[in-house]
């Protein structure tokens, strides 16, 4: 997510959702290569086609949409990892998720604490109290969520899945900001 977010100071957000959007191809022709799973031409389609709505919805404002060479390579450096995730997830399928989350965060916590300036930070105890909720609700259990799903659904239907989240994002959009792209 790290390097997701790094992309958006190089990129427009519209090019770094599409460009991220690629991850589902990967991840269906990454499992047919290590898992031997067959890509079933209805997901292949309804992925192209997801995939194209991403496009349009991203190119559809008109507004001049770049990607230098840096935002390119830390979205498709971002998607990469997010695909390995979720492959190791899926190779790892007889582990309970709650491990898998609860690695991944801690994992996560100490890679990322040197970078985090907490010296500057000034948090109260209200404030902990909500990064808690967020960290526990919001980030373990949506994780115990997803890798549970990726561990029970065939790749196919992960990688039709994965639109979902640009598919909500564009409902967001319309409903509560009344972005209209």
């Amino acid at each position: 997510w790290v390097l997701f977010f790094m992309a958006y100071s190089h990129a427009s957000i519209s090019m770094v959702t599409t460009v991220y959007h690629v991850y589902p191809f990967v991840l269906l022709f990454a499992s047919a290569l290590l898992f031997h799973e067959r890509i079933t031409i209805p997901s292949f389609a309804w992925a192209t086609l997801a995939f194209i709505g991403v496009v349009l919805v991203a190119m559809g404002g008109g507004s001049g949409a770049v990607m230098s060479a840096t935002g390119l390579a830390l979205t498709m450096a971002a998607m990469t990892c997010y695909a390995i995730t979720l492959l190791i997830t899926k190779h790892l399928a007889k582990s309970p998720t709650g491990v898998l989350s609860v690695v991944q965060l801690l994992v996560g916590a100490i890679v990322l604490l040197p970078l985090a300036g907490l010296d500057g930070l000034q948090v109260g105890v209200d404030s902990w109290k909500y990064l808690l909720i967020i960290g526990v609700v919001h980030t373990a259990l949506l994780y115990m969520l997803l890798y549970g799903a990726v561990q029970a659904l065939d790749t196919n239907r992960v990688a039709v899945l994965s639109f979902l989240y640009p598919l909500t994002a564009l409902v967001f959009d319309i409903l509560v900001y009344d972005v209209r792209p």
